[in-house]
């Protein structure tokens, strides 16, 4: 107990205190005495003075994390108390009990590495002192270490199980961690566009392009997303891209999406934009399917299954539907526009 009612911290001249020493067990005064010596001095000696060590210390505080790839960084605040000797963290993994993780730590700040990327982990602190008293523990932090290349494979294969609402998502968080790389913003185009998202989707690919993303993937979607936005002349622009690059293309990530449903784009593009485009149209389709037998000149060939059509447009729009119900681009289109 000290004793000097005029006293401040904040003043440096000297003054007379007397000093109570007591057992902290027995509440007993053991020793009294008198000394001379400024507020600021006196704190230090009472910061520095002998504790019980059977005492818990005081736990760290303000606790924080920042989570990277397979790792995490945990800082705090120290204990106010001068006899730490070092601090303990504890880790759960997915809301399991703790375990310790690490102690004998002397400074308030630990890496955890070699964590499993996408998995939630949480942590908190304590202090003990010489005699392994232990503190209460800190506040509980929660991280989710996580990586560029871990979202972007997870977006993928979420994608190819048709989980398109949890891929974009993974693609997202990918876009989080760097922006400047377009293979996250690639898996967001096609993401959205087997939600139906075609003005997120055409800005994804968009920025995809911007950052150097397989451009044959991209061209692939906009040519779609253009076709229903009845941007005919774009979406054959993006066909013959494609297929100046890879005649033979397939999508690696759904293998039905190939240069047939490119070719079916065109056909569908070519009817829109007018009459003078129909032979384009149906070249194209003679190339896709050899023994449709439609011709312009011929009513009697402007039959499509059992039935014959008034007109030659309307039997090459019946015979395309047809073509497109069998392919994945279309049918994953057609079915959302239903």
């Amino acid at each position: 107990m000290i004793k000097n009612k005029k006293a401040h911290s904040h003043d440096l001249s000297e003054h007379e205190y007397s000093i109570e020493i007591m057992d902290c067990k027995k509440q007993n005064i053991m020793m009294r005495i008198i000394i001379t010596i400024s507020p600021l001095m006196l704190f230090l000696v009472i910061l520095t003075a002998c504790t019980d060590p059977e005492i818990p210390p005081s736990p760290p505080s303000n606790l924080s994390v920042v989570a990277g790839d397979s790792q995490v960084e945990l800082t705090w605040t120290i204990a106010i108390d001068t006899n730490i000797a070092y601090y303990s963290v504890y880790q759960s993994i997915e809301n399991e009990e703790f375990d310790k993780y690490d102690n004998k730590i002397k400074i308030n700040r630990a890496t955890i590495d070699n964590l499993q990327n996408g998995t939630t982990y949480r942590y908190y602190v304590t202090s003990s002192n010489e005699n392994d008293t232990e503190s209460p523990k800190s506040n509980i932090v929660t991280a989710r270490p996580t990586s560029y290349e871990y979202e972007v494979t997870v977006g993928w294969s979420l994608f190819e199980q048709s989980e398109y609402d949890e891929a974009k998502a993974a693609f997202l968080r990918a876009t989080e961690i760097d922006n400047s790389a377009g293979e996250a913003h690639l898996g967001l185009g096609w993401s959205a566009v087997m939600l139906n998202q075609l003005s997120v989707a055409e800005y994804s690919f968009l920025q995809a392009i911007l950052k150097d993303a397989d451009r044959v993937d991209i061209e692939t979607g906009l040519s779609g997303i253009y076709l229903d936005s009845q941007r005919f002349s774009d979406a054959v622009n993006c066909v013959n891209q494609v297929l100046q690059m890879n005649p033979s293309y397939q999508f690696q990530h759904i293998s039905s999406i190939d240069y047939l449903d490119l070719l079916l784009v065109s056909i569908q593009s070519f009817i829109r934009m007018g009459e003078e485009y129909f032979e384009s149209a149906q070249n194209l389709l003679d190339n896709i399917e050899p023994s449709n037998g439609l011709d312009p000149s011929a009513p009697n060939t402007w039959l499509v299954g059992d039935t014959t059509y008034d007109s030659y447009l309307e039997a090459l729009l019946k015979y395309t539907e047809h073509l497109n119900a069998q392919h994945a681009l279309c049918r994953s289109r057609d079915s959302d526009e239903r």
